[in-house]
């Protein structure tokens, strides 16, 4: 048996010649290169059937793809981190029309002044939409009776319901403080706090809300899962939660033990 080792872009290639993709519009920047001039290169020898399109620009791209997934061909495409934000309006179409399509996204560093304007925007959405949750939570229990009186009497729902209600007011906390040190004009310690806070909580938040609503918060008519699939995606979006957990650990190492308390005493 013959072992190749392959760059991820090959590999990515790779996976879609063998899922036989049948169309691929294109808009080639680095890093993601490599992955569409591959296909590029297979479909002019013949290799595979899929149309390799080159588009003008990645929102161009990603409404192609859309349009062709309409239609029931399998589609593939690839961008990288800024493709993606020029593309952003797109995504979320896509997501509403519920279409299956495969986008290869080979991150690439955003400028931190914007990560950093994102990752704290993404926070105060997280803070906002599990406040609303956890008023849809609550009313529902309200209302939903079972064994002869409304869930929410009953102890285990109280206590998750409790939880939902404290993870959301923390969210709220962490981005109402990120806020006010990005006035003060040094805020990078109070977003990465806040994205991770959110973070958790959008993870935490949406379970327990689900949890209390059965199956009937999935079914694509109740009002729930629009706001907790734009939670699970918010929380992904700027740098996640272990992303942003990550640079805080770098910069209290890189001052030391001895440092630790000092700095936090000295933004609180």
């Amino acid at each position: 048996m013959t072992r190749t080792m392959l760059t991820g872009n090959a590999a990515a290639a790779w996976g879609a010649r063998l899922a036989e993709a049948d169309y691929v519009p294109a808009f080639p920047i680095t890093p993601q290169t490599e992955i569409l001039e591959t296909l590029a290169g297979w479909s002019q020898r013949g290799e595979i059937p899929a149309r390799v399109v080159m588009m003008d620009s990645e929102h161009s791209m990603l409404a192609a793809a859309a349009g062709a997934a309409a239609t029931g061909v399998r589609v593939f495409t690839a961008t990288s981190s800024q493709g993606l934000l020029y593309g952003f309006e797109m995504l979320y179409a896509i997501a509403g029309l519920r279409l299956p399509l495969v986008l290869v996204n080979v991150s690439r560093g955003i400028a931190g002044a914007l990560r950093a304007l994102g990752a704290v925007m993404r926070s105060a959405q997280i803070a906002g939409a599990l406040q609303r949750i956890l008023e849809i939570s609550v009313q529902y229990a309200n209302e939903r009776v079972q064994f002869g009186r409304p869930i929410g009497k009953f102890q285990a729902i109280q206590q998750q319901l409790a939880v939902l209600a404290e993870h959301a007011a923390a969210a709220t906390m962490a981005a109402e403080a990120a806020f006010v040190a990005m006035a003060r004009g040094d805020a990078g310690f109070e977003i990465a706090v806040a994205k991770v806070r959110c973070g958790e909580a959008a993870e935490a938040g949406a379970s327990i809300a689900h949890a209390v609503h059965g199956a009937i918060g999935f079914t694509y008519e109740h009002v729930l899962q629009f706001t907790t699939r734009r939670l699970w995606s918010w929380r992904a979006e700027f740098g996640g939660d272990g992303a942003w957990a990550a640079e805080l650990g770098r910069a209290v190492a890189a001052r030391g033990a001895d440092a630790l308390w000092a700095d936090l005493t000295a933004r609180a």
